[in-house]
């Protein structure tokens, strides 16, 4: 049997639909992601990062030890994690606010490779741009991204260089800082978000590396004073 629509009827679905709409329009509004902003309230430097993480990339001559570079650096995260005395305060004791909504930031995450857990989440898939030449360790444009509107999920990045690039890239030192994200925060004023180090494969597993480099590129202050080549 045919059933016929009577005109109060239709009105009142149409306006029904029309309600729905509008709910559903308000809800996919609201869950909108925050715009990325930098931050003073929390050591990762991002309201949209809530986890500590760390790219690792090697030069070419490095790449089939790619996996043992990387658990050695896991590991002088974990030195710097029990011995830094300002980690609690850093990192368990901050919370950093993604989407409104406060959160402890996460800096123990379970290790892809090993049934360990890792302090800190590594990576190996952020674009990186092998020097070929000396490295100005103010050029943000030398390896890094550069200046961005989305930083990357990473606090920090590692290049870790044979001897025969480093001896090109940072000559001869051991390592040293670089920038690989900046981003801009007013008119005239420019943040660093994403710190580099450039080290020698060599050198990962030296206390100077841990104190002085890991540190001051996660947000922590060095635990030894800086010393100028001669000095060291």
């Amino acid at each position: 049997m045919k059933r016929s629509i009577n005109a109060k009827t239709l009105i009142a679905l149409l306006v029904g639909m029309a309600v729905l709409l509008v709910v559903v329009a308000v809800s996919a509004r609201s869950v909108v992601a925050t715009p990325p902003e930098y931050t003073t309230l929390s050591p990762l430097l991002v309201n949209t990062r809530n986890a500590l993480q760390l790219c690792i990339q090697v030069s070419p001559s490095l790449q089939s030890q790619t996996m043992v570079i990387t658990h050695l650096i896991q590991e002088q995260m974990g030195i710097l994690q029990q011995t830094h005395p300002d980690w609690a305060r850093v990192y368990e004791e901050s919370v950093n606010v993604q989407d409104g909504i406060s959160a402890p930031i996460s800096t123990t995450v379970q290790n892809a490779t090993s049934s360990q857990n890792a302090t800190a989440l590594f990576q190996q898939n952020c674009p990186v741009s092998i020097p070929t030449e000396r490295l100005d360790s103010s050029d943000m444009t030398a390896f890094g991204r550069g200046l961005v509107t989305e930083p990357s999920p990473f606090r920090a990045v590692v290049l870790v260089l044979d001897d025969a690039t480093a001896d090109i890239v940072i000559g001869d030192l051991d390592m040293s800082h670089a920038v690989y994200e900046v981003m801009k925060i007013s008119e005239h004023e420019f943040v660093e978000v994403t710190n580099a180090i450039v080290v020698r494969a060599s050198a990962i597993k030296t206390a100077k590396f841990v104190d002085q480099y890991l540190s001051v590129a996660i947000s922590l202050p060095p635990t030894r004073p800086f010393l100028m080549p001669n000095q060291q």
